[in-house]
């Protein structure tokens, strides 16, 4: 009996060490396919992160290359085609930036020199410096001023506030009421 009872216990040690070596087997099995399953998720999303981060600071030069065709690919597909997208809008935002610009450099000249001649001829007629005026024509001389210089300064204002968007004003600090 002595030798039946060794020989279970023998039997039972090496079912349980080959128990706790299969089980051991298989949580490291496990640990490494759930490892390297993260990192199939992990690595695409990891990727479309520094594409769009890329974005976010105005790189539209890249795309993301994520081979996935699943969720991921889909994904990393749409960021390509935002990127493109965003590329095109911003080019015509320049586009659109430097037409700005150019029809306020004209602006400048073409409406406020024969404004200013308008006003200045206006003002020779009021001040009778080439003959009288009479009083109908006077009220009018000063409809005309009047109005000129209100579209001067509102002019002006386009102008003052293009200089603001171009940097090209500088913060004055006084104190005011």
């Amino acid at each position: 009996t002595n030798a039946v009872i060794a020989q279970n216990a023998s039997a039972y040690e090496n079912s349980r060490n080959l128990f706790i070596g299969v089980a051991a087997g298989a949580i490291a099995l496990a640990l490494l396919l759930g490892f390297a399953l993260s990192w199939s998720v992990i690595g695409p999303i990891q990727r479309i992160d520094s594409r769009l981060a890329a974005i976010a600071s105005g790189d539209f030069s890249g795309h993301v290359d994520v081979t996935n065709r699943d969720e991921l690919g889909a994904l990393a597909e749409n960021v390509n085609r935002m990127n493109d997208e965003l590329r095109r809008l911003y080019r015509e935002l320049e586009t659109a930036s430097q037409h700005k610009s150019d029809f306020l450099a004209n602006m400048s000249h073409e409406l406020r020199t024969p404004l200013n001649a308008i006003i200045g001829f206006s003002q020779v007629l009021r001040e009778e410096m080439v003959g009288e005026v009479n009083e109908k024509q006077a009220e009018y001389l000063e409809d005309i001023l009047s109005s000129g210089n209100h579209l001067l300064s509102l002019i002006n204002d386009v102008l003052d506030l293009s200089k603001v968007e171009a940097g090209q004003v500088e913060l004055e600090l006084a104190p005011f009421s």
